[in-house]
């Protein structure tokens, strides 16, 4: 399996939230507020508040179960963390 991690522009991300909200839309969207799928969105939309370059990318081997075709796993990530 590959994995990308990518940085996001928080500051950017921010910023443009708050320029929406003092545009006193007639109704809200949904996807400024809703943080359970903000990444993918992210992806999926090509949103400026993602770096250019990732971050960093690494590779970790799963196994499904014995008579399963899909795997539980805890993965570690190279990633660093506050």
């Amino acid at each position: 399996m590959n994995f990308t991690a990518q940085k996001i522009d928080l500051k950017k991300l921010i910023r443009e939230t708050k320029s929406y909200l003092k545009s006193d839309p007639d109704k809200l969207d949904r996807d400024y507020f809703d943080m359970n799928g903000l990444a993918g969105r992210m992806m999926e939309r090509g949103d400026s508040y993602l770096e250019k370059r990732p971050a960093t990318k690494w590779k970790t081997k799963l196994e499904p179960r014995p008579n399963h075709w899909d795997t539980k796993a805890k993965l570690e990530t190279p990633l660093n963390t506050w």
